[in-house]
């Protein structure tokens, strides 16, 4: 065999690997056309914040900071909890980032929703708004109408399986709930500042994370 058939055999390899590996992550959901061979609802959790979320190579922390406690590294704890959670024999539970070095901008995360093909879509943050340390409560968005009834279930299993306060469930214009699938929505759980919140969120009980299971479960019912 020639040097330059060999050559051209190596080049077609290499540049059939790089596509595998550059698309990896646009084939780990069924496309519609394929929900005969997966029927499994796909579930798409967003871990607020992140590489690159606001700045090209910035890592965004995210407002909700205490001590040691950044909302970044906690929203991707809790999104991991909620996948561990879900029965993968009727979900297909996919995170828009598994780490933060991935570089998810927050026009990238409903675009991947659409493409796999998602039936829920849940931006998780935590809260920090206010520097006073005795504000607390949870909050829900939603910017479509049709993702207002599952909002309200959330907020209602919220409300009943943790101790924080809800202090409210609203509609507004979010780029990453407008583009996106639904139901969508966005969940603050707690302000980080506040003791008692605090105490929920760090939770080892994952009693958010279990209300949010429970929400999905309930809303497919």
């Amino acid at each position: 065999m020639k040097i330059e058939t060999i050559k051209k055999i190596v080049r077609i390899i290499l540049i059939g690997s790089a596509l595998y590996f550059l698309n990896s992550r646009e084939s780990i959901a069924p496309e519609g056309k394929d929900r005969l061979k997966d029927p499994r609802k796909v579930v798409v959790l967003d871990p607020g914040h992140g590489m690159s979320n606001k700045e090209i190579g910035e890592m965004d922390w995210g407002d909700a900071t205490y001590k040691d406690y950044r909302e970044a590294d906690l929203v991707l704890k809790q999104a991991k909890k909620i996948k561990e959670m879900l029965d993968p024999r009727y979900y297909n539970v996919i995170l828009t980032r598994e780490t933060n070095e991935e570089s998810t901008p927050v026009s990238y995360r409903p675009e991947f929703a659409n493409k796999v093909d998602a039936d829920f879509f849940i931006s998780l943050h935590i809260n920090d708004y206010h520097k006073r340390s005795d504000i607390r409560g949870f909050e829900i968005y939603y910017t479509e109408d049709k993702s207002k009834d599952f909002a309200e279930l959330a907020a209602k299993n919220l409300e009943e399986m943790t101790s924080i306060p809800k202090r409210k469930v609203k509609q507004e214009s979010y780029l990453m709930l407008k583009e996106g699938p639904s139901p969508a929505i966005l969940v603050e759980s707690g302000y980080l500042r506040n003791r008692k919140d605090r105490g929920c969120v760090l939770d080892t009980n994952s009693n958010i994370e279990k209300a949010i299971v429970k929400s999905i479960e309930e809303y497919l019912k």
